[in-house]
């Protein structure tokens, strides 16, 4: 994942059976398709919105928990949204990812 800071990405998880080979190519030659491999991460989710302060409570809760639990992390948090826009906030999916050894 490495996109620049403040810069969105947009990720799909493909089921097992496809392969790099196998999955669909894009269309749009600004898609990449690309493959992790042993891609470990410590998450917690929440509701709400992904504003600063929300992804700041619990990108602090879940770094004091990889602190607590003996993992270190391997990179800065990432913030995931599941949800359109016009989902109402309660009702939200959000992540926050932090890669872990």
């Amino acid at each position: 994942m490495n996109n620049r800071p403040g810069e969105s990405m947009m990720s799909f998880v493909m089921p097992k059976e496809f392969t790099l080979q196998t999955t669909p190519k894009p269309t749009n030659p600004d898609i990449k398709v690309t493959e992790l491999k042993n891609y470990k991460v410590a998450t917690i989710q929440f509701s709400g919105t992904l504003s600063k302060s929300n992804v700041a409570k619990h990108t602090k809760i879940l770094n004091e928990w990889l602190s607590a639990n003996g993992y270190t992390a391997l990179s800065e948090p990432v913030e995931a949204g599941y949800n359109g826009p016009l989902t109402l906030p309660m009702l939200r999916r959000n992540e926050v990812l932090i890669e872990i050894h």
